[in-house]
């Protein structure tokens, strides 16, 4: 009995997860785990880094991890038997996350996304209503576009050639995301004024210790979308189709002060 409620519960994780990775070529083992862990990231970073499960895996690599942590040789037999359905292959991959983040996670993730669904749908009548009793000819204006401030700590040897005032694309944005310790995405105006707390240095990038902590902004136009987002994960799937950004700052930390806004990883 208890087995049965424990597969009903992954399944329903499954169900849930599944419409995010199906076309998604690597990670999918590091998206899940975070998908899951959703309000204790670095717990699930620290899971991650101990089992060596990468972002940019492939579903090889991630295939391996999943063999690795099977113990029952009928459950192996399965794996191997649907190798060539993609979507069982996500299954045992989502399976296995469930099964690192443990049942209880699973059943918050859940409720979780139980909740965002009632507070839409209360949202979604909210706008019926006024819908309802709007004039015929009134237009809805189009949404307006906000410059997104990605804020990271990064170490000095995640920089590269990267300068300031020079365009990043999404990859190079993404890599920083993967190698950051605190993050903030937030509003150019918060930024500005968030920054102000911080002790950057005047050192050259160049000549600073790979070890030593740097701070990155990019200003990303478009990025409302990830605005507010405290979960990297989502930030780099929300990150805006043109696939650009500016360095607007790129300085030493003097200290780890000034951080209390960031999110850390």
């Amino acid at each position: 009995m208890a087995n049965n409620k424990l597969k009903n519960l992954y399944d329903q994780v499954f169900d849930q997860v599944y419409p995010q990775i199906k076309n998604q070529g690597r990670g999918v083992l590091y998206t899940v785990m975070h998908i899951i862990l959703y309000a204790e990231q670095s717990l699930s970073t620290s899971i991650c880094n101990y089992l060596n499960i990468k972002s940019s895996a492939t579903l090889e690599d991630d295939k391996k991890i999943v063999e690795g942590l099977i113990s029952n040789p009928n459950d192996l037999l399965n794996l191997n038997k649907f190798v060539k359905d993609k979507k069982m292959e996500l299954y045992w991959i989502v399976i296995t996350a469930c099964t690192l983040t443990g049942a209880y996670s699973c059943y918050k993730y859940l409720e979780y996304k139980k909740e965002q669904k009632t507070t839409q749908k209360i949202s979604d009548n909210t706008k019926s209503s006024q819908k309802l009793v709007t004039e015929p000819q009134s237009v809805t204006p189009p949404r307006q576009s906000l410059t997104a401030a990605l804020c990271l700590v990064v170490p000095a040897n995640a920089i590269g050639n990267l300068r300031k005032n020079s365009q990043i694309n999404a990859s190079e944005i993404e890599k920083l995301i993967d190698a950051a310790s605190y993050f903030l995405c937030t509003s150019v105006e918060d930024a500005n004024t968030t920054q102000q707390s911080l002790e950057l240095t005047d050192e050259d990038i160049v000549n600073i210790s790979e070890q030593k902590e740097i701070y990155v902004r990019i200003n990303i136009a478009d990025g409302e979308e990830i605005v507010g987002k405290k979960i990297l994960y989502i930030i780099k799937r929300n990150l805006p189709t043109h696939g650009q950004g500016i360095v607007r700052e790129l300085a030493g930390l003097k200290y780890l002060s000034g951080l209390e806004k960031f999110n850390r990883v």
